[in-house]
């Protein structure tokens, strides 16, 4: 960046996010001001604000096209949640990535979901969970 050239990236972020009809403007009168000795931190500040008052403008004046959007978006996350519930029952969300493979979210036909029996597995819940790491984490 040159001393009288306004930040290039906060130019280009002004030019493809700006939805405003007079963005050109908006543009002109800024890098105006910035060659007449503003900061580039002011510079960064109205090139953000232009582009949130633009973005809101654009919900005010399309407001049943922001409603679309919005309904789409609940409706795409729905339907990524009944997917998820209907063939990923076994792992939820908050499953450690450490029991994986453990055998802890296994469960044999009838057992309640989540619970799985290790009756025929004779050690202990702590050896199960963490294997041999157990012995050295208990050791006295």
């Amino acid at each position: 960046m040159t001393p009288g050239q306004p930040p290039k990236f906060a130019t280009w972020l002004l030019q493809h996010f700006g939805s405003s009809v007079d963005n050109d403007a908006v543009l002109g009168d800024l890098a105006e001001r910035f060659r007449e000795g503003k900061h580039p931190a002011w510079y960064w500040k109205q090139t953000l604000v232009a582009i949130v008052v633009s973005a809101f403008e654009d919900i005010r004046h399309r407001k049943v096209l922001a409603l679309r959007s919005l309904l789409a978006g609940c409706l795409v996350h729905m339907g990524i949640e009944l997917l998820m519930v209907r063939f990923f029952p076994l792992v939820p969300y908050w499953v450690p990535v450490s029991w994986w493979g453990t055998g802890l979210l296994s469960r044999k036909k009838g057992d309640p979901p989540f619970l799985h029996s290790h009756s025929a597995d004779s050690r202990s819940w702590d050896d199960r969970i963490l294997g041999n790491r157990s012995r050295v984490l208990y050791r006295g």
